[in-house]
């Protein structure tokens, strides 16, 4: 029982003080798990101001622990393998996650932003024990950008490029993120939800070896610092994806996740239901801040919402008749 974290870093010049403080909140969050395994953390930089100095090659310079404690730069900070790529102006962090992939030395692999601490103390057990399971396994990101700080459904149609976890055989089976991304990642999130998604109808075509642990929360603290970064327009990424995949990026199935994942546990029903009535409370307060129409398509959402969470219940329950009748010898 191990697992490799993979965290992507950029600090851009003006504050680079404050974007590494952020990253070491993350590092401590995950130091601080409540874990009896090894943890590997990998941190990606993609160039950020404060590592100039650090003696770099033109590619990806490699730092291993013996190296990272002898530097005056790094050793402050509690992680196992470096990896850093020159500033060149584009956001070219996906080139460094996959090498990160390649290098970790887990089967067990977690990705996470470096502005994306956990929430809870024992986040990385759950990851260790869905990951036992499943072959992928995504958390909710809480954001307090996004939805008055209330994290994202299960049933969002929304792609995350963060807190979720990877047996690293399946993101090696299918060859890891596209070369399309090196050299800009826009859309990284959605290309990958998609490769996941074909590869386990592939492997599983009768069975979901996916889920969505929601009580496994990050919490995002910084948003758009790599937009700058990203020179190519969003009609590259649908152009190279329907070219490749014949996908639309922002409309292929494996955003329905109700159709390949489940959510795991009695915890992570709680939670989603939890957060569930948040949203739809939430929507009913500001009922009259919103034109009647908009509230309508608001209501229209949430009942397609109940409908759709019936007939996952569904399942369960046969689940729970078929038992009932073995111990009633039916």
């Amino acid at each position: 029982m191990s697992i490799s974290v993979i965290i992507s870093h950029f600090a851009p010049p003006g504050e680079t003080n404050y974007y590494r403080d952020i990253l070491k909140k993350t590092i401590y969050s995950i130091r601080s798990q409540e874990v009896d395994f090894d943890v590997e953390i990998i941190i990606g930089d993609d160039g950020s101001e404060w590592s100039r100095s650090l003696p770099t090659k033109s590619g990806i310079t490699e730092f291993s622990r013996t190296q990272i404690n002898s530097c005056d730069l790094l050793s402050d900070l509690d992680i196992d393998k470096y990896l850093v790529l020159p500033d060149v102006g584009l956001y070219r962090g996906v080139m460094i996650k996959h090498r990160a992939f390649e290098v970790s030395s887990h089967e067990k692999i977690v990705v996470l932003d470096d502005d994306s601490p956990f929430l809870r103390s024992d986040s990385l057990a759950k990851y260790d024990s869905y990951l036992g399971k499943y072959h992928f396994v995504c958390g909710r990101l809480r954001s307090s950008l996004v939805n008055g700080n209330i994290p994202r459904l299960f049933l969002s149609r929304n792609a995350q490029g963060t807190n979720y976890g990877i047996r690293k055989k399946l993101y090696l089976s299918f060859g890891g993120f596209p070369e399309f991304l090196f050299q800009n990642g826009t859309g990284e999130d959605d290309v990958l939800l998609w490769l996941v998604f074909s590869k386990l109808r592939e492997l599983y075509p009768h069975e979901k070896k996916a889920c969505f642990a929601g009580e496994i929360e990050t919490q995002d603290l910084i948003t758009g610092r790599w937009i700058p970064r990203n020179q190519s327009s969003k009609s590259f990424l649908k152009e190279m994806c329907r070219s490749l995949y014949g996908i639309d990026p922002n409309r292929n199935p494996s955003r329905n996740k109700l159709t390949w994942m489940e959510l795991p546990s009695g915890q992570s029903w709680i939670s989603e239901g939890r957060y569930f009535f948040r949203y739809f409370l939430s929507d009913l307060i500001s009922y009259y801040r919103k034109p009647a129409r908009r509230y309508l398509n608001q209501l229209r959402y949430y009942i397609r919402l109940f409908i759709q969470y019936s007939t996952s219940l569904a399942g369960w329950r046969k689940v729970i008749y078929k038992v009932n009748g073995i111990f009633r010898g039916r």
